[in-house]
C-alpha cells in the first residue's frame, strides 16, 4: 500500500471571522479597555454553557491559576489532581505553594476512581481538580457528590471538553469554577485564549477583579475594568486594591474570531462527531484494539471529541511500533508524550502520595494511541487513514519499510502538539 497523503491540522478562518479581527483592528479595540469584544465573547460563553458568568482570560492555565488564588490556596493546602493530566493543569497548583495527591483510573478507562479517591481525602484537602482528556465525559457528577460530601471545592479543567455534555449538563458546570482554553489545537479555536465561567457571583467578582491587578472603584469596589462610574467617583475617590491581582487581561484581537466561531461551534462539533462515528465503522471489532471506556456509541452526541481514543492491548501490540508504522504510512498519529504526573521528575517534589503505584493511569499512558477529527481532513481523509491504519495492523508482525526503526532517528518534520507526521516521501514496496 503506498503512503496516504493527507492535511496536516491547521486553523481554518471563515469569511465572517476574517471580518470580525478586521473591524476589531478598525475600531482600535485593542484592550479590554475600549471597545466590546471581549465583553460580546464573555455574554456568548456563559449564554451557550448555561452559566451564569464568564470571563475571558489568556488561557486555561492562567484561568486554573486565577481561580486557585481568588479561592483562597494556601501552602498547607493539599489538591487532588488525576495522575494523567497535562503539565499546565499541575504548575497553577504548585506555583501556589500547595502540594499535590495523584488519583488513579478505573480499568482502561479515563473515569476516575473514587474509592481510591476517598483514600487521598484529609482534613488538608481543599480542592479537586477534574481534568478532561480529548472532549471525553467523566464520571464527574461521582466527582461532585465526593466533593461536596467531604467539603472539597471542585474545579474542572475543559481545556479538551468544549461543548462535550454528561447528562445533558456542559462539561465545566458541575464543579464552582470551569476552566477553559480555545488555542489552535482545541474545540472553539482562536489561536490563543482561556476563560472561566461559574454560576457563583462572588467567585465571578472575585476573579474579575484579580486578572486587571485586583484594582477597583474605591467607592464601590466594583472592577475598574469592567464596571464604569462617574467623573466625580473616580476624581474624588479614586482607585484601590482589593485583594490579589495579576496583569491577566485577554487581547481582544484573539477573541475577535472567537465571537463569531462560537455561533457555528455546534457544526465544528457535529463534523468531528461524524468522523468519529466514521471511525468507529472502519476499526470495531480489530483484536487488541479498544476504543477507550469512556466513550460509548450511542452517546455521541453528547461527545465534543478531539481525536479517537485507542487503547491497545499490550498482549497483541507495542504502542510505539504501530506510531512508527502509522507515521511511516503517512497518518497524522497521537499518543501521550509526556510522562504520569506522578512519575514527572520535577512534580514530585511536590506529591504526597508519590509510592503510589497508580497502574491504571500508567497503562492508559504507554498504551493510547490517538487518531484525528481535525476541521482540515475530510471524510475521504478519514477512510484513507482507516484504510492505512488497518495495512499496519494487518502487517504489524511482519518485517517490512513501515517498521523501519531508521525514522526514530529523523528530527521531528510535524508536531502540533496533538500529532505526530512525517512529511517525507517513503517508498513502500508492500502492496495489498
Amino acid at each position: 500500500m503506498e503512503k496516504i497523503k493527507v492535511n496536516p491540522d491547521f486553523m481554518i478562518y471563515t469569511d465572517e471571522e476574517k471580518e470580525s479581527a478586521l473591524n476589531c483592528l478598525s475600531n482600535s479595540d485593542s484592550s479590554i479597555f475600549v471597545g466590546n469584544t471581549i465583553s460580546t465573547f464573555e455574554q456568548k460563553l456563559a449564554n451557550y454553557l448555561k452559566a451564569k458568568y464568564s470571563l475571558a482570560l489568556p488561557n486555561c492555565t492562567l484561568s486554573i491559576f486565577a481561580t486557585l488564588q481568588t479561592l483562597g490556596i494556601s501552602p498547607n493546602d493539599e489538591v487532588i489532581v488525576p495522575n494523567l493530566t497535562h503539565a499546565s493543569s499541575i504548575y497553577p497548583i504548585i506555583m501556589s505553594g500547595a502540594k499535590i495527591k495523584v488519583c488513579d483510573f478505573q480499568a482502561n478507562s479515563y473515569y476516575y476512581d473514587i474509592e481510591s479517591i476517598k483514600k487521598l481525602i484529609t482534613p488538608k484537602t481543599k480542592f479537586l481538580l477534574a481534568c478532561y482528556l480529548y472532549g471525553m465525559p467523566l464520571n464527574i457528577q461521582e466527582i461532585q457528590d465526593l466533593c461536596e460530601k467531604y467539603g472539597i471545592t471542585l474545579i474542572e479543567d475543559v481545556a479538551q471538553a468544549f461543548g462535550t455534555k454528561i447528562n445533558n449538563k456542559y462539561a465545566g458546570t458541575f464543579g464552582k469554577v470551569g476552566c477553559y482554553s480555545f488555542n489552535d489545537t482545541k474545540m472553539l479555536r482562536i489561536g490563543e485564549g482561556g476563560a472561566i465561567v461559574t454560576n457563583d457571583k462572588k467567585i465571578f467578582e472575585q476573579i474579575e477583579h484579580f486578572r486587571h491587578v485586583g484594582e477597583v472603584f474605591n467607592s464601590t469596589k466594583k472592577s475598574s475594568v469592567s464596571s464604569n462610574t462617574t467623573y466625580r467617583d473616580l476624581l474624588f475617590n479614586g482607585l484601590s486594591n482589593d485583594g490579589k491581582g495579576l496583569n491577566l487581561r485577554p487581547s481582544p484581537l484573539a477573541f475577535s474570531t472567537g465571537v463569531k466561531r462560537i455561533d457555528l461551534i455546534d457544526d465544528y462539533i457535529n463534523k468531528r462527531r461524524e468522523k468519529l462515528q466514521l471511525y468507529v465503522e472502519k476499526l470495531s471489532n480489530i483484536k487488541g484494539i479498544n476504543f477507550i471506556s469512556n466513550f460509548n456509541i450511542s452517546n455521541i452526541s453528547d461527545y465534543a471529541p478531539i481525536a479517537l481514543w485507542i487503547v491497545l492491548d499490550n498482549n497483541f501490540y507495542d504502542r510505539n511500533r504501530v506510531i512508527l508504522g502509522s507515521i511511516n504510512m503517512g497518518i497524522p498519529i497521537g499518543s501521550f508524550n509526556y510522562n504520569t504526573i506522578i512519575k514527572n521528575d520535577y512534580f514530585k517534589n511536590y506529591i504526597i502520595n508519590k509510592s503510589d503505584t497508580l497502574e491504571q493511569s500508567q497503562y492508559i499512558r504507554d498504551n493510547s494511541i490517538f487518531l484525528p477529527l481535525y476541521e482540515s481532513l475530510s471524510m475521504e481523509d478519514i477512510k484513507k487513514i482507516c484504510d492505512a491504519f488497518k495495512y499496519v495492523i494487518d502487517n504489524y508482525k511482519k518485517n517490512i519499510d513501515i517498521f523501519d526503526e531508521s525514522v526514530y532517528d529523523e528530527e521531528i518534520s510535524y508536531f502540533d502538539g496533538f500529532y505526530l507526521m512525517r512529511r517525507r516521501r517513503l517508498k513502500i514496496k508492500s502492496k495489498f
